[in-house]
């Protein structure tokens, strides 16, 4: 199996950063979370710093468990993640402007020298 992407970190970052912001919204510590969820501390703090990456059913059970839907997390997490990738294909796109630019007054140089 081959290893995760930098997008694929971006976004597990993306989503514990989502997931803590939640529990703190909820005023939950990691041990009232972790119940919640049918899972121990130390299990749901993996969660939280990314040394798990949980699955479908997890977040599913997390939400179920605290009386939510789990459609607006998602939801939320999806328009932060398409925001994240405009953000990285402008910066592309600058960079691939600038570069574009200076390759052009190279070669004017050139053709005028």
């Amino acid at each position: 199996m081959a290893g995760k992407s930098n997008e694929e970190f971006d976004f597990d970052k993306m989503f514990t950063e989502r997931l803590c912001a939640l529990r703190k919204t909820l005023k939950l510590n990691k041990t009232q979370m972790g119940n919640n969820a049918g899972m121990t501390r130390q299990v749901y703090s993996q969660l939280e710093t990314e040394i798990r990456t949980p699955s479908l059913y997890t977040v599913f059970r997390v939400f179920e468990n605290l009386d939510s839907d789990p459609g607006d997390f998602v939801n939320e997490l999806f328009d932060t993640f398409k925001n994240e990738k405009r953000k990285v294909q402008m910066v592309a796109d600058r960079n691939a402007a600038k570069e574009y630019y200076k390759n052009a007054r190279q070669k004017k140089a050139q053709d005028e020298g």
